[in-house]
């Protein structure tokens, strides 16, 4: 293995979540608690998977869409 190897971090802290969606670290932690954003717990710690943060903007974004009438809410999940 190459010690060049850039090394992609699987999972964010909260801190580092907020800084992606550009919110507050108490912001995150309640959408993690309504569920809007997935996450486990190892040990103490609370950690985001790196994808959860696109998947969230991605269905925001299309629960926007579907609210302007641009889209289909087929695959949006129950309110």
């Amino acid at each position: 293995m190459n010690g060049d190897a850039e090394v992609r971090p699987l999972l964010r802290t909260v801190a580092e979540a907020a800084i992606e969606l550009r919110v507050g670290k108490n912001t995150v932690k309640k959408m993690i608690k309504s569920g809007e954003l997935s996450s486990i717990t190892i040990g103490v710690s609370r950690r985001i998977p790196a994808d959860e943060v696109r998947e969230y903007l991605r269905r925001k974004l299309r629960q926007a869409a579907v609210a302007r009438g641009e889209g289909d809410d087929e695959d949006l999940p129950a309110a």
